[in-house]
C-alpha cells in the first residue's frame, strides 16, 4: 500500500491480483503466475526487516505499508515511505518501485474491463490542474447540460440524440483505454458513462499530453460528439419554450 485509497497492489500465489492507482479511478483486477508472485516477494523481501526507512520524513504525507499474508490473516506489517528528501539515494526504494512498475505492467497488459450496463447518460469533462474548465452531460431523457465560463446551462436534446452521442462513443464502451506516453501538465478530460441514477459505470481518459498517437481515435470522436453538442444547444436555444427537440 504506497498511499491508502490512492496507490496500492496486492499478489497472492494463487493467482488473485490486483492494482490501485495505475489507471485513473480504475481498481485492476487481474491473473499473474507463481513466478510473478516469487519476483515481487523477493524484490520486497529486503524491506521486511525495517520497512522502507526515512530519517526525516514528512509531516504532512501519511507512510504506506506492506502487508504478509498468510491463509488470509496477516501475519506482518512495515512502513513504507516513498517519498524521503532527508536520506539521498536509498537502495530499498529501488526495489519498491521495482515491484511498483512490475506489477503496473502486468495489470495494464492483463485487465479486461467489465460490461457496464446501458447508460443512463454520458458526461464529457475538460480538466486542468483538477479544475472543470468544461463540461457536457446529456441523458437518455432528454435533459442536458452545459458547463462553460464557471456557469451552468440545461438544455432538451432527444431519445436519438442520446443515442447517436452513445453510438461515437460505442467503442470505449466497456473497454479500457490509456495512452501508451503522455508529457505531464496539458488539460486532460474524461467521457464518463453514467446510470440513471448518476452513479459512475465507467470513465475513459484522454490527455492533450498524449504523443505516442494511439488516442487520434478518441480525440476524433470527442471532436465530433462536441461539434453535435454545440449545434444542438444552439438548436435548443432557438426553439419556443416548451417545443420538442
Amino acid at each position: 500500500m504506497y498511499a491508502p485509497d490512492k496507490m496500492a497492489y496486492e499478489v497472492t500465489r494463487s493467482g488473485a491480483a490486483y492494482i490501485l492507482g495505475a489507471a485513473p479511478g480504475r481498481d485492476q483486477h487481474f491473473r499473474s503466475t507463481a513466478e510473478e508472485f516469487d519476483q515481487i516477494a523477493a524484490l520486497l523481501e529486503p524491506l521486511k526487516a525495517g520497512g522502507l526507512t526515512c530519517s526525516s520524513p514528512s509531516e504532512y504525507i501519511r507512510p504506506g505499508y506492506i502487508v504478509w499474508r498468510l491463509a488470509g490473516e496477516e501475519v506482518h506489517r512495515v512502513e513504507m515511505h516513498t517519498l524521503c528528501y532527508a536520506d539521498g539515494d536509498r537502495p530499498l526504494a529501488k526495489n519498491a518501485d521495482r515491484a511498483w512498475r512490475l506489477m503496473e505492467g502486468w495489470g495494464k497488459a492483463r485487465y479486461v474491463a467489465p460490461v457496464i450496463p446501458p447508460p443512463g447518460m454520458l458526461r464529457i469533462e475538460h480538466r486542468y490542474w483538477g479544475n472543470i474548465l468544461a463540461a457536457w452531460q446529456v441523458g437518455a431523457d432528454g435533459r442536458a447540460m452545459r458547463l462553460a465560463d464557471g456557469a451552468e446551462e440545461a438544455f432538451v436534446v432527444s431519445a436519438e440524440q442520446f443515442s447517436e452521442l452513445r453510438m461515437l462513443f460505442e467503442d470505449y464502451e466497456s473497454r479500457h483505454f490509456e495512452c501508451n506516453r503522455i508529457i505531464a501538465d496539458l488539460p486532460y478530460g474524461d467521457v464518463i458513462w453514467l446510470a440513471e441514477d448518476g452513479s459512475e459505470l465507467q470513465r475513459t481518459r484522454f490527455d492533450e499530453g498524449c504523443v505516442s498517437g494511439d488516442a487520434s481515435d478518441l480525440f476524433d470522436r470527442l471532436q465530433q460528439a462536441e461539434a453535435f453538442l454545440d449545434r444542438w444547444y444552439e438548436e435548443a436555444g432557438k426553439r419556443p419554450p416548451g417545443a420538442a427537440p
